[in-house]
């Protein structure tokens, strides 16, 4: 049994690692892990270095994808679009709206991990 929700959709992301939940759970670890600090990184780079940061957001789209955090996919979709654009007031909208959702992510990933079916 799977759980999907707004922000994290179980079915998706076992689906793109073909069934194999094992993987899943080792991505969405992964992610936790590595991606912790993403939204402030990616402030961070935008201020610096906006192309850097354009980067940074394309591939998030399909780290979120692969996950089946698919409001987070199309997030990073949108402010990547922004970045490269130069519009600035939409690309600090888009990033707090894209932190919310990491947050959010989280949250969803941790509670799939620590829930008995996630289990190895």
């Amino acid at each position: 049994m799977t759980t999907n929700t707004d922000t994290l959709c179980v079915d998706t992301g076992l689906r793109r690692c073909f069934g194999k939940a094992s993987l899943y759970r080792q991505l969405l670890q992964r992610y936790l892990s590595q991606h912790a600090t993403m939204p402030e990184q990616l402030a961070d780079m935008y201020a610096r270095e906006p192309a850097l940061a354009a980067r940074q957001a394309h591939s998030l789209i399909s780290t979120a994808g692969s996950l089946g955090a698919l409001g987070l996919c199309q997030l990073a979709a949108a402010l990547e679009a922004a970045i490269e654009q130069g519009q600035m007031e939409r690309t600090l909208a888009l990033m707090q709206a894209l932190a919310l959702e990491h947050n959010a992510l989280c949250v969803a990933a941790g509670r799939y991990l620590s829930a008995p079916h996630a289990s190895p």
